[in-house]
């Protein structure tokens, strides 16, 4: 389905009164179901990330690479450099809302010219970092859950092979979910917000209030210190950044959504805002607590636990019970964020299958209007997470060398879009509600460009020195055969069938 907009552009050779008329092409635009208002797409937003959860299991990186002065003001900072990528995600989201996202979004903004190979490498990059993340969040949510049987029983030791049943679960939960609860999804994303809201305050005063003690002031604000074996406190610092990089994790998966929420040109903006906002808030307060209350750093360090969330908060409350209420609260909202999360993905790879990235494109696309889903992508998607399980099984140290080269492939995926912005000076950025001054969306464009190259670096930066084989960073292995992989599918099937020509041919 094609809709015609009449709107502007500015820059270049086209005088920015002058109407270009775009043709915005969404694939099977109307395929699916617009179940999302703007207060539950906002919610979804917020819940999406799973940005308590991932802090949590990344607590530790943070007291190696720098200690809590590096988590807590490095939120701030990555908040606003992210801050500045996801105000261009918001503009360009508005201008050209579409399930394939940034895809659609790299296809129009890169100009007729480079749009076809920009769309494609964008897609190819952000469906690779797609297809391994949602595994990090089953594990996540099994190892919670063993967590907090091991807190009730502490003679209970938990095992890899538990963790797995508990992943192939929730591997199978989120597939049934999907197939006959996906309309439902906006309730759960608000009952996940409001358990995220509430818990919020209730982890903090519970902390506060059965905390036996409490670090100095200067401790969790101004103490640094290296742990990670690098005599560069830069390095040192750029390690701990990990932390909050994991907890915000990439903002684009909402905009993968916009044609399940109606008015997307209007509503994209402001749930990016709301989801920017809310990790902000959640991830500040989880450290702050989190640091003035936990005094022996050893404990982590020795921790059994599943997930170091359990020590954390027993090393706090010295309080079982009150530990597995905490626990609850983490738990609660990542349940359901799961579900919401394996939903963006499917949506991102459906939209990029869609336009014709892979053979037998009305396969790979098909939907059930039904139940609302791209159905075989789903079945795709949930078979892979089916075979990830088997890696962790059989190497936990592979499994997170996988899953942790995702996050360098959405890094690597904005640059697509980002440059040629920059370099054809805004000429192909549309009219949306949300609507940039010239020299901010450039000067935002310049700095997102920076930052996702800094953030590339800090991925392929080993954890730890001496750099043996056990402790190797391979994240720049898995980059170079993904480039590798992508153009060579773009070579020999993208560029002459991914998108059609008058979906490229955007100015007339």
């Amino acid at each position: 389905m094609a809709e015609k907009l009449s709107i502007k552009t500015e820059g270049g050779d086209v005088s920015p009164n002058e109407d270009v008329e775009v043709v915005q092409i969404t694939g099977e635009n109307g395929a699916l179901q617009q179940s999302f208002g703007l207060w539950t797409f906002s919610a979804q937003a917020v819940v999406l990330p799973g940005s308590w959860a991932f802090a949590a299991t990344a607590l530790t990186i943070a007291i190696f690479g720098g200690g809590a002065p590096v988590a807590i003001w490095g939120t701030i900072g990555i908040s606003f450099c992210l801050g500045t990528v996801v105000l261009c995600l918001a503009e360009y989201g508005s201008a050209y809302p579409s399930a394939a996202g940034c895809t659609y979004i790299a296809s129009k903004v890169a100009g007729p010219e480079w749009g076809r190979f920009c769309g494609y490498m964008t897609g190819a990059f952000h469906c690779l970092g797609g297809l391994f993340s949602p595994p990090a969040f089953l594990v996540v949510l099994s190892q919670l859950i063993l967590t907090c049987a091991n807190i009730m029983h502490s003679d209970y030791e938990p095992t890899r092979w538990q963790v797995f049943l508990l992943y192939q679960f929730w591997n199978i939960m989120a597939l049934l979910v999907l197939l006959y609860g996906s309309r439902i999804l906006p309730l759960l994303s608000t009952i996940a917000f409001v358990f995220l809201a509430g818990g919020l305050f209730l982890t903090i005063g519970l902390l506060v209030g059965f905390s036996p003690a409490r670090a100095e002031s200067h401790v969790v604000f101004l103490d640094f210190y290296n742990l990670t074996g690098f005599e560069s406190p830069v390095i040192c610092a750029m390690l701990g950044l990990l932390g909050p990089i994991y907890g915000f994790g990439p903002p684009h998966f909402i905009l993968n959504m916009a044609e399940d929420v109606k008015n997307p040109s209007r509503n994209m903006p402001i749930a990016l805002a709301a989801q920017q906002i809310g990790s902000t808030i959640m991830l500040l307060a989880f450290y702050i607590a989190a640091y003035y209350t936990v005094l022996d750093y050893n404990v982590l360090f020795e921790s059994t636990f599943p997930s170091i969330v359990g020590a954390v908060y027993l090393e706090a409350t010295q309080n079982r019970a009150v530990t597995m209420v905490l626990l609850v609260i983490v738990l609660a909202p990542a349940f359901f964020a799961c579900f919401s999360y394996f939903l963006a993905n499917v949506r991102l790879l459906y939209g990029f299958a869609r336009d014709g990235s892979l053979p037998k494109r009305d396969w790979f696309s098909k939907v059930d209007t039904n139940k609302n889903i791209p159905i075989n992508i789903l079945y795709i998607s949930t078979f892979i997470n089916f075979l990830l399980g088997f890696v962790y099984l059989a190497s936990r140290a592979g499994f997170s060398i996988i899953l942790g080269s995702s996050g360098i492939f959405y890094a690597g995926g904005y640059l697509f879009f980002f440059i040629p912005t920059i370099f054809n000076r805004r000429r192909y950025i549309g009219n949306g509600h949300f609507k940039l001054p010239f020299s901010v969306g450039m000067a935002c464009a310049i700095f997102a460009v920076l930052y996702e190259l800094w953030t590339m670096v800090v991925y392929c930066l080993p954890p730890s020195y001496p750099v043996t084989a056990e402790n190797a960073n391979f994240t720049p292995v898995f980059l170079g055969a993904g480039t590798l992989l992508s153009l060579a599918g773009y070579h020999f099937h993208g560029r002459e069938h991914f998108q059609l020509k008058h979906q490229l041919e955007a100015i007339h």
